[in-house]
């Protein structure tokens, strides 16, 4: 009889993590148990509980003596011979995971592996991150196996950051399996043969196939080099420290907001509808100096179920955004640093540089501008013949009452202007978005383009009745407020590549994309 699968969730500790001790989370209260000739399961204490909502919202108006949470822990640790050294395995049950310290797994270790083993062919799920934005997160699933092209996976664009795919039945990790920083398998692998299993997925993971099939993986490549990462670590405090705006904390993966109550910060009783790092760095003992304080730092996922902890990582892990350091353009996602690769750095810039100034002439912003919606207004009341004011005339449209800009300064040459203050990646992706969306909207959907003109209408004078048709925008024009005074605006690398993208779209539509920088009076 055959044995039965079990879900397995397996982790690979990195190599500088040579103890349990030093893999174990800290403050944890455990048992271990030993298992000959395979390792050691740590689990805690497993309870039954009243759920915190029984007393919370009920009160006293139900009968509750029959209703109870129970959750269990477990977590084994499994040593392997690699190259005459030791590695460890975790392999996690239940909520096992928040019993090893984060710092100590071995990112992308489950992608990798998988993409080492499948066919191009045989995915059925990918989860990635927008890096050249806000690092927005989604998670993307066919209803069969596809071709990795066949999800909307920006390759110059996103991160990828999990796969499930499906391994073929003739090799050591045959039907369904999910990559990401762990291995999520169903085997039917026995306790004795267990080490042997470890160490031929082992194998499979420092395998170079991916690289044949998705070479675009390693546009990102993630930084192996202690001390470049140690050298990038200085750099991250001092642009925290200066309150860089490309700089920013979040929750690390896909949330499940449903069973989320908020996030509690080490040292504060608090619960968080969010990670803000200002608030984060509120609750550290001393001044930020050093990186150690935000690994140090723990951020707690707490439950809707009983308020207990689901999930934790350090402030750490919990960092995104990016920086140039040595020549090279850096981002750290999740905690992790990846470096661009050059040609795409330079590739990239090379397309940037190439873009068309504006032959529009934008003023410099005043002083006393309140935002850029007085800007805007100011530049359109110079010239009330040719532009019209569209800044904040919201066209509702599409599912959930979502609302949409046309562009910030409609000129009636056809040209579609959209104005921002220089604040940071996020910003100007969004931006630039904004900027394709609109177009492609006006170019398809003949219910906006009717919308859209019932506001052009309503922002004219008496007596003014220009229209857009769905041949317009004929040039869609960006313009960047910035304290330089280049024509090219300085912006950051990962907005380079949502330009880069968004003007390519554009450019297919048969529509001229100009960008301007806008200089602030000193």
């Amino acid at each position: 009889m055959a044995k039965k699968k079990t879900k397995l969730s397996i982790y690979l500790i990195k190599p500088g993590y040579a103890t349990e001790e030093a893999i174990l989370a800290e403050g944890k209260s455990f048992r271990c148990q030993e298992i000959a000739g395979v390792g050691n399961l740590y689990h805690t204490r497993s309870f039954v509980s009243k759920p915190q909502w029984l007393d919370s919202f009920f009160e006293s108006s139900i009968d509750g003596t029959d209703i109870f949470n129970a959750v269990a822990s477990a977590l084994l640790l499994v040593p392997i011979s690699v190259n005459k050294n030791m590695r460890y395995f975790a392999i996690t049950f239940g909520r096992g995971l928040s019993l090893i310290n984060k710092s100590s797994i071995e990112e992308r270790f489950g992608l990798k592996t998988v993409l080492n083993i499948i066919d191009t062919d045989s995915i059925r799920r990918i989860t990635k991150t927008e890096i050249a934005g806000n690092a927005s997160k989604t998670n993307e699933q066919m209803p069969k196996k596809s071709d990795i092209h066949d999800f909307a996976l920006d390759i110059e664009r996103d991160l990828l950051n999990g796969v499930t795919a499906s391994g073929n039945d003739d090799s050591i990790l045959p039907g369904s399996l999910n990559g990401t920083d762990s291995l999520s398998i169903s085997s039917s692998v026995s306790l004795e043969n267990l080490p042997n299993y470890l160490e031929g997925i082992f194998a499979l993971y420092e395998s170079e196939r991916y690289k044949e099939y998705f070479p675009w993986v390693d546009h990102i490549a993630p930084v192996r080099n202690p001390s470049i990462k140690q050298d990038l670590d200085k750099a991250l405090v001092e642009a925290i420290k200066a309150k860089d705006v490309n700089i920013w904390m979040a929750a690390p993966g896909l949330i499940r907001w449903e069973e989320t109550l908020g996030f509690r910060y080490q040292g504060c009783k608090a619960i968080h509808d969010d990670i803000l790092i200002d608030k984060v760095l509120e609750t550290l003992k001393n001044p930020l100096e050093d990186v150690q304080q935000l690994k140090n730092k723990l951020i707690l996922q707490i439950g809707t179920i009983d308020d207990s902890e689901i999930d934790h990582w350090s402030a750490y892990k919990c960092l995104y955004g990016e920086l140039e350091y040595g020549g090279k353009q850096y981002c750290i996602n999740g905690g992790e640093w990846f470096c661009i690769e050059p040609d795409y750095v330079e590739r990239i810039n090379g397309q940037y540089a190439a873009t068309a100034i504006s032959s529009f002439k934008f003023p410099p912003y005043a002083q006393d501008e309140k935002d850029e919606g007085s800007y805007n207004e100011r530049i359109c009341s110079e010239d009330p013949d040719s532009r019209i004011l569209m800044d904040r005339k919201f066209i509702i449209h599409g599912g959930g009452n979502s609302k949409f800009e046309l562009c910030d300064i409609l000129v009636r040459d056809g040209s579609f202007i959209h104005v921002k203050k220089y604040s940071g990646s996020a910003t100007l992706s969004h931006l630039f978005n904004q900027g394709l969306t609109t177009a492609e909207l006006v170019r398809s959907d003949s219910s906006f383009l009717e919308k859209a003109n019932k506001k052009i209408t309503e922002a004219q004078d008496a007596g003014q009745k220009y229209r857009i048709t769905s041949s317009q925008p004929n040039k869609v024009v960006f313009g960047i407020i910035t304290n330089d005074s280049k024509e090219l605006p300085n912006i950051p690398f990962f907005s380079k590549i949502t330009f880069c993208s968004v003007k390519k779209h554009l450019e297919m539509m048969n529509i001229q994309v100009a960008i301007a920088g806008i200089q602030k009076e000193q």
